[in-house]
């Protein structure tokens, strides 16, 4: 499941919040381009088209705003709805905010509620990439904390550094050669709660970009 999915339903997310915003789509293909070895589509015009070496992952994990693209996605349409519960530890009691929970009590947390406290992603309803980049080093640390995309601790997700390596490889496929238009995202819900269900499409028109 978490394999097909919740990266299918990320992705998708991300996809159609590029799809929307095209002057996003015009500055990540310009930082994915600026590459020594972009990820040129075999049948595109440019002269380096037909190389084929590939960008190395820690490469694209450097790029600032391909991923700051998909955390500012990530951490406004979440995969994973679940409440993710914990047991406080035997014979003693814990603070938790402003709370003392007695031993052995059942808490939950929900990323869908922490990527929304506004004291630490102001406007947290809208799409702003642009908040992992203009930030204090204090600010970011912050927002780190918060960002519970992948759990935390000895129950994180797994498959958290092999997704987004997926992630970025496959952006940048697209968008170093396509942009991206949305034709028909009303079967798609992408505002509930609960992201992404059974029956739900999205239909997207690419054209090349060369």
């Amino acid at each position: 499941m978490a394999t097909r999915d919740t990266f299918g339903v990320a992705f998708s997310f991300i996809l159609l919040e590029l799809s929307k915003h095209p002057y996003a789509q015009t500055r990540l293909r310009a930082e994915l381009r600026s590459l020594k070895t972009p990820l040129w589509h075999p049948n595109s015009y440019h002269p380096n088209s037909k190389q084929t070496t590939l960008p190395s992952p820690d490469t694209l994990k450097q790029l600032p705003y391909l991923c700051a693209v998909i955390k500012e996605s990530i951490r406004l349409r979440g995969t994973v709805p679940t409440p993710n519960p914990r047991i406080t530890p035997a014979g003693t009691k814990i603070t938790l905010g402003p709370y003392t929970l007695p031993p052995r009590t059942r808490i939950s947390a929900f990323a869908w509620c922490l990527h929304r406290n506004e004291a630490v992603f102001p406007q947290p309803e809208l799409w702003l990439p642009d908040r992992w980049l203009n930030r204090s080093a204090t600010e970011l640390a912050e927002m780190e904390k918060w960002f519970w995309a992948f759990g935390s601790g000895s129950r994180a997700c797994l498959g958290r550094n092999v997704a987004m390596e997926l992630m970025r490889y496959a952006l940048a496929g697209v968008y170093t050669n396509f942009e991206t238009s949305v034709v028909d995202d009303e079967g798609f819900g992408y505002e509930k709660f609960v992201t992404g269900s059974l029956g739900n499409r999205l239909l997207l028109g690419f054209a090349r970009v060369d």
